[in-house]
């Protein structure tokens, strides 16, 4: 223990006070002030001072020179004093008031330092200078030495394997502001860099959970070590702010885990006010990456400054850190929507909070109220970082434009760009697989994705639909249990598994998962497959029930949206079974709730297969004068309704026409064999069975494309009714009797299945 002035210094509890006032330090400032007081009699260089304070780790000078300023702050002193610490012009620092060494507590006394130093010496003073001159050359060549392999060592100390776990943010000013804030920030400033990995929260909350730790609790350091060590990965990256008067002092350090906490990297900076703080976290931040080998090139491309990445103020950023905890932990992600709003009121240039807020409603199904946030997201394109732009941007041609080349092209850039982060991988696979029929290349992007994050939950349910797109539901059904081994339990692996139980025949399994339906709010179930499995089994009273009852709770609910796409989709099956009024009926209902796109154009689509040609056209010519670019509905939708008018007029030429170039989306999984169930009517309106056949016969092979659609077993009709056109009178039997034993419990009153039972009789 050692006194000086008023203060006394305790380096085994690591304390310093003055009087009985404990002063707060960083463990580095904290280090360099007992290396300079343990090393009084001499100046220490700052190659020594940086040698032993960040060993084996490259920092930069301005760190020590930080910890020089922040230590003559603490002690009351500043440059021009040296009272304590005086600067030796071309070598470093040495510590000059006087000091008393104190025995510690682990002493009985001080009779042995006392013996020590009455001791004669046994070398004669002559020769003692001569010994203290040799061991100073060896101590200098040393000290040289190490610092050329120090600087020669420069080398990564990551690999692009490498992951690393953040702890939270030690706030020592007291100040509630940066409380989760630095937290966000930090994590945004690091992820804009693909140098770095960083360890998904899955993951963490799925190891905190074996730690027997609640999710969302504080990680401290030690608790972010042990996680760690628990996931194989590399570093702790740890931030702390400290006050210092009016100014602040932001250090950052990553820990070397697997050496039970060695710091391996650190930096600190000042911030002269509060409002210096972010800049302060962006240049600490640099200096860290820096630090574990990111090279300068990379620093300078993956780089923007916080307070254009996110926002110059800190109270924005807490409301949106707040939000964003909410949408990461809790139960109800739609609670984060005040918090998002509140950070854009303080600060309306605060683009990521729009494109998060626009993300919530979409999530939630309302996908319309997101528009108008996402456009302004895309607006401020340029105040995020290189990462968050490719995010927002995809997410801009997806939900707003549905420019899908574009957002493909922005996937593609994101992939490059950042290889270790799984989300482009999945979203494009997700585009592949709902608006294309490339489900190898969606299947391989999903393992990829599932590949770097193992527990993010979005991909098994992606991988098990295009597994059974190819037919190969045992596949399918292997992922999905896997992902429910894990944890992995949400709507979309539910969804799945509903799809691949009903192709395998698994009732219980169905049954299982129609049953946690039932507990689960009406925005988060499977209203949506359980209505149109009934009806593809003719079941239509069951259909509606389902989604009428669906429709009463989403409403007082708020989620319009989602009830609209309830209804038309409601409103395309009943006019698939010729339930026009019924479907004319819904469709109404539909446009009556919100004029979003999904709806409007399923809506569309029932009425022109009911025969309300105006309405259909009326509503398709809006929708493309409101989204010129969208490739869905350019490409497909548009194409499909017209030729849906066509059949009802009974120009079937035309219909095959304005269906000919739709044919490379055929059999993408979002469209429902729409295309090919229209060409085959059309077909057999021209009087062309095999052509209809063919149709038919398409869909029927396919039916892991879209596993519960009513087009599939309508297709077993199609091609009855396309066999006995022409002249196959056992072949059209045989359908039949496989189209009446898939509705052996359909509603005797469906319009479809009266007819189909006439054609029968009359076939026989």
């Amino acid at each position: 223990m050692y006194e000086f002035g008023p203060f006394r210094l305790d380096p085994q509890k690591k304390t310093l006070s003055r009087g009985s006032e404990l002063l707060t330090l960083t463990p580095k400032v904290f280090e360099t002030l007992v290396l300079l007081v343990e090393n009084r009699d001499r100046a220490l260089s700052k190659d020594e001072l940086m040698a032993k304070l960040w060993a084996d780790t490259f920092v930069d000078e301005a760190n020590l020179s930080q910890n020089i300023f922040v230590l003559r702050k603490a002690l009351g002193e500043n440059a021009q004093d040296q009272r304590y610490i005086v600067t030796v012009r071309g070598t470093g620092y040495r510590f000059a008031e006087t000091v008393r060494e104190m025995p510690t507590a682990s002493s009985p006394s001080g009779s042995a330092t006392q013996s020590d130093a009455r001791r004669e010496p046994m070398i004669p003073a002559s020769g003692r200078r001569l010994l203290v001159g040799a061991v100073g050359l060896v101590v200098l060549a040393a000290a040289l030495i190490g610092a050329l392999i120090y600087r020669r060592s420069r080398r990564p100390v990551l690999t692009n394997k490498d992951t690393i776990v953040l702890s939270d943010f030690d706030n020592r000013t007291g100040d509630p502001i940066f409380d989760g804030t630095l937290q966000q920030a930090l994590t945004i400033q690091l992820e804009q860099t693909p140098f770095l990995n960083l360890l998904p929260d899955q993951k963490v909350s799925a190891t905190l959970k074996l730690m027997n730790r609640q999710d969302g609790e504080h990680i401290s350091r030690n608790v972010a070590l042990e996680v760690c060590q628990r996931t194989n990965s590399k570093a702790v990256v740890s931030g702390a702010i400290a006050a210092l008067g009016h100014e602040y002092l932001v250090s950052l350090e990553a820990l070397n885990c697997r050496e039970n906490g060695e710091v391996f990297a650190g930096q600190q900076v000042r911030a002269a006010n509060k409002e210096g703080v972010l800049d302060a976290l962006s240049a600490a931040s640099s200096g860290l990456r820096r630090g574990l080998g990111e090279s300068l090139a990379s620093i300078r491309k993956f780089d923007a400054p916080l307070r254009e990445a996110t926002t110059p103020s800190l109270d924005a950023l807490k409301a949106f850190n707040a939000g964003a905890e909410l949408q990461r932990h809790g139960p109800d992600p739609s609670a984060a929507i005040p918090f998002y709003k509140r950070a854009i009121e303080l600060d309306p240039n605060f683009a990521l909070a729009y494109v998060y807020l626009a993300r919530v409603y979409a999530n939630m199904g309302e996908n319309e109220r997101g528009i108008p946030f996402s456009q302004k997201a895309y607006a401020l394109r340029d105040r995020v970082s290189k990462r968050e732009r490719l995010l927002l941007e995809a997410y801009y041609h997806s939900q707003v434009t549905g420019d899908t080349d574009k957002e493909m092209e922005t996937y593609n850039v994101w992939m490059e760009e950042y290889p270790r982060d799984w989300l482009p991988l999945d979203s494009l696979a997700a585009t592949l697989l709902s608006d294309f029929n490339q489900y190898d290349k969606a299947g391989e992007l999903y393992q990829r994705a599932m590949e770097l994050d193992p527990e993010q939950p979005f991909s098994p349910s992606g991988l098990a639909l295009s597994e059974l797109a190819r037919n190969r539901v045992p596949d399918a059904r292997g992922v999905l249990d896997r992902a429910l081994t894990k944890g992995l339990d949400n709507v979309n692996v539910r969804a799945a598994l509903y799809q691949v139980a009903v192709v395998q025949g698994d009732a219980a399994t169905a049954d299982q998962q129609a049953r946690w339906s039932d507990k689960q709010p009406a925005q988060d179930n499977l209203g949506y497959f359980l209505a149109t499995a009934a009806a593809q089994l003719g079941r239509l009273s069951d259909a509606r029930a389902i989604a009428e009852r669906d429709v009463k709770e989403l409403v007082p609910a708020g989620f319009k949206e989602g009830a609209a796409a309830e209804l038309s989709n409601l409103a395309l099956v009943e006019a698939s079974l010729q339930d026009f009024a019924g479907a004319r009926r819904h469709a109404a209902s539909s446009l009556d709730l919100s004029h979003a796109a999904t709806g409007n154009r399923y809506a569309a689509l029932a009425l022109a297969l009911s025969g309300d040609t105006a309405r259909a056209q009326a509503l398709i010519q809006k929708q493309e004068r409101q989204f010129p670019q969208d490739v869905s509905l350019n490409r497909f939708t548009a194409p499909c309704v017209r030729a849906a008018i066509a059949i009802n007029q009974r120009k079937f030429e035309d219909a095959i026409a304005l269906l000919e170039p739709v044919t490379r989306y055929d059999l993408a999984s979002g469209i429902g064999f729409e295309s090919l169930y229209l060409r085959g009517l059309a077909f057999l309106g021209a009087n062309k069975p095999d052509a209809a056949a063919a149709q038919f016969e398409v869909i029927l092979e396919h039916r892991g494309v879209a596993p519960l659609n009513p087009n599939w077993a309508l297709a077993h009709l199609g091609l009855a009714r396309a066999r006995a056109l022409a002249g196959d009178a056992a072949g059209s039997r045989s359908a039949y009797t496989q189209f009446f034993a898939l509705w052996k419990d359909a509603d005797s009153g469906i319009p479809i299945l009266q007819e189909a039972k006439a054609e029968y009789r009359r076939l026989k």
